[in-house]
């Protein structure tokens, strides 16, 4: 098991992990549209760690830097956080492992999403203990 940055060789692996995160916590609210994620996939590459199990994508987290605006520190925001039920327990070596690169590059911040329809407690309590503080709630409605 390994930590690695994108890679082309596993992009058939991220949309299919990027398929089981919408139908999980995702179907409820938006549709998937897979001429978008692809174009998703490639403007996140530079900021992709990816879990690589026996040469396979098992999990995956993306994001990218997003300007504050009353700060000049650096905020990286986790867009996508997904792993496979199966290796779900290499979850927390993968957030750890990507706020050490991310620190490393002069992040000073690292913002996750948690989604109020998959897990939303046990995410809390998680976040918490990694030493993480909730800052904001988001509500979506369709227009």
């Amino acid at each position: 098991m390994r930590i690695e940055r994108y890679q082309p060789k596993y992009e058939q692996d991220i949309i299919k992990l990027i398929n089981n995160f919408y139908e999980e916590a995702l179907s409820d609210y938006l549709k998937l549209d897979l001429s978008i994620l692809l174009k998703t996939i490639d403007e996140l590459k530079d900021s992709v760690f990816l879990l690589i199990v026996n040469d396979r994508c098992e999990g995956a987290i993306a994001g990218k830097e997003v300007a504050s605006p009353i700060s000049s520190e650096k905020v990286w925001q986790e867009i996508i956080w997904y792993i496979n039920v199966d290796y779900r327990h290499s979850g927390v070596r993968l957030l750890n492992e990507t706020r050490k690169i991310l620190k490393e590059e002069g992040y000073n911040y690292i913002t996750m999403v948690n989604m109020a329809n998959s897990k939303a407690d046990k995410l809390e309590r998680f976040y918490s203990s990694m030493g993480f503080s909730k800052m904001e709630t988001h509500w979506i409605g369709r227009l």
